[in-house]
């Protein structure tokens, strides 16, 4: 059956249906332990015109026990990525505003896994040319939210999404999850390892 991604996420769903519909929820990130490598436009100057090595570390879903319901009042079970996640990892992409081109692809996930909080993942932010823009804003601290983007199966409740076919993790300015909103920050290797560590 062809997936329905013009569904009613307010409609309660029926036992005889599951409907499956596209569905992205923001979560924070961090910088990890590592400050990306400043690069300067000479000898001597204080003019950054990149950031190299950019690394961050965070949550791409938070479960239903750390967030009760998104913006649009939707949440993510525990275990909802237990079947699907080992296919992630074979290609696990990190875009730039869910967009799927070679143009938004801004690196990738280095580390995932679930966690009592969520989905946890360590990513690395491609050195290229056309990714310079998107990494100042990480490195600054403008940009601090992640989403991920995929197929969602929904409980009868229509809210509850209790599988996660997980096709790529993204960049985004605006949160749908209300506990999305953190300070941007370097973590210490001991931060790091309490955040990761059901890896």
């Amino acid at each position: 059956k062809k997936a329905d991604f013009d569904v009613d996420s307010t409609a309660a769903l029926s036992d005889e249906e599951r409907k499956i519909k596209a569905w992205s929820a923001q979560a924070a990130l961090e910088m990890d332990g590592k400050a990306p490598t400043p690069v300067f436009d000479g000898e001597g100057s204080d003019i950054i015109v990149d950031y190299r090595d950019v690394k961050i570390a965070g949550f791409l879903s938070t479960f239903v026990g750390t967030t009760a319901a998104d913006r649009d009042g939707d949440y993510v079970a525990d275990g909802a990525f237990d079947k699907t996640l080992a296919e992630f990892r074979k290609n696990p992409v990190m875009l730039t505003d869910h967009m799927n081109r070679v143009s938004s692809l801004a690196g990738s996930f280095t580390k995932i896994g679930v966690n009592k909080k969520g989905l946890a993942v360590e990513g690395t932010l491609s050195n290229a040319p056309d990714v310079i823009s998107t990494r100042f804003k990480v490195a600054e601290g403008h940009l601090k939210t992640m989403s991920m983007g995929g197929l969602f199966f929904f409980n009868p409740d229509g809210r509850g999404i209790e599988e996660v076919t997980l096709f790529e993790g993204s960049l985004t300015p605006v949160p749908a999850n209300p506990d999305a909103i953190v300070q941007v920050r370097s973590l210490t290797a001991i931060d790091a390892a309490k955040a990761m560590k059901s890896f």
